[in-house]
């Protein structure tokens, strides 16, 4: 009897060894299958796509150095926004995005009134060694400075009335100066313009100025300077020569030739009102000039194959005669003839 209760526990003994054994090597299996080496390839991976953090700065300064508030940027990344906000007082938005690049827009209404920024949309690379953008800005509000002269706004009659202070210098910038004259009657008062100081003379300065007619975006800058230690009332008025863009030639009579005179590569301009309905036509009489008629009405002009104009009874005709081939410091004369064929009723 004791034998076979032992020979039984050795065999009890030996099926749990088994089971043991056979459990063992399950979990074997499991620790050197897909488990444990697909949970160090998810580590590996996410610390592979996960980029690093950066605080970025970015600064608003203007011309001076001096932070400016309020300016509203934004970061984008293809196209999608990333992060955004407005500066601080001392200029300053700071935040947190992942490394990479970006790109910064400059919100331009966001802006004080008069400032210009030198970029408005940049790319930048932000990582954790450089993560600080600086952005400049203007103020280009004029104050009367070289830098910043206020603009000569003329009345109907070409004059601009001002108030200068005393013992003061204040700069003005007057558009469209081609062909033009600026009349100062004042004695106390010198003009600085083109590196040349003019002085009164008989109680007047005039000065011929130079510059552009068709491009607004130029004009001639002066500077007035009062003489005196009180403030000065002085009225600078504009002449525009007769021909010029600001003070064309007025026609009236068709029935007889115009002669011009162009100065080298110059234009002369000229207006004409319709007096009755047709097509107006020009003939250039032996000379080189060259004619183009624009109808202000129509916003038709003339070219090469159409030298004529279909018109109405007081459209505003303008009329720009120049020179082909023209030189410099010559003048030549230009002879044409207008003619209106009324339109016939019916």
């Amino acid at each position: 009897m004791k034998l076979k209760k032992y020979l039984a526990l050795i065999l009890s003994l030996c099926m749990m060894g088994g089971a043991a054994a056979s459990l063992a090597a399950c979990g074997d299996d499991s620790s050197s299958g897909s488990s444990p080496a697909s949970t160090e390839t998810e580590s590996e991976s996410g610390s592979g796509d996960e980029a690093a953090e950066v605080n970025y700065i970015f600064t608003v300064t203007d011309e001076n150095g001096e932070g400016v508030e309020g300016v509203e940027l934004v970061l984008s990344r293809l196209g999608e926004e990333v992060a955004s906000g407005e500066t601080a007082e001392d200029g300053k938005l700071t935040g947190t995005v992942a490394a990479g690049e970006y790109t910064l827009t400059v919100v331009s209404s966001s802006l004080p009134a008069g400032y210009l920024a030198d970029e408005y949309v940049m790319d930048v690379e932000l990582t954790e060694e450089s993560a600080t953008v600086e952005i400049g800005v203007t103020d280009t509000t004029p104050d009367g400075t070289a830098k910043k002269p206020y603009t000569f706004i003329p009345n109907d009659e070409g004059a601009m009335e001002i108030a200068l202070p005393a013992s003061a210098e204040v700069n003005y910038i007057i558009y469209r100066a081609m062909g033009r004259s600026l009349v100062v009657e004042c004695a106390d008062v010198e003009i600085v313009y083109n590196g040349v100081t003019y002085q009164a003379e008989d109680g007047k300065i005039e000065i011929e100025l130079g510059g552009s007619a068709e491009d607004i975006n130029t004009g001639a800058q002066i500077a007035v300077k009062n003489l005196t230690a009180t403030e000065k009332e002085l009225k600078m008025q504009l002449v525009s020569e007769l021909g010029t863009l600001e003070n064309p030639i007025v026609i009236g009579d068709l029935s007889e030739d115009i002669t011009l005179t162009v100065e080298g590569k110059e234009t002369v301009y000229l207006v004409y009102t319709a007096t009755a309905s047709g097509r107006l036509s020009y003939t250039v009489n032996g000379t080189n000039g060259a004619i183009s008629m624009y109808n202000e009405n129509s916003y038709v002009m003339t070219d090469e194959e159409t030298p004529y104009l279909d018109l109405n009874e007081g459209d505003l005709i303008h009329i720009n005669v120049t020179v082909d081939d023209a030189k410099d410091n010559e003048a030549y004369e230009v002879i044409f003839t207008l003619a209106l064929q009324e339109a016939q009723n019916g």
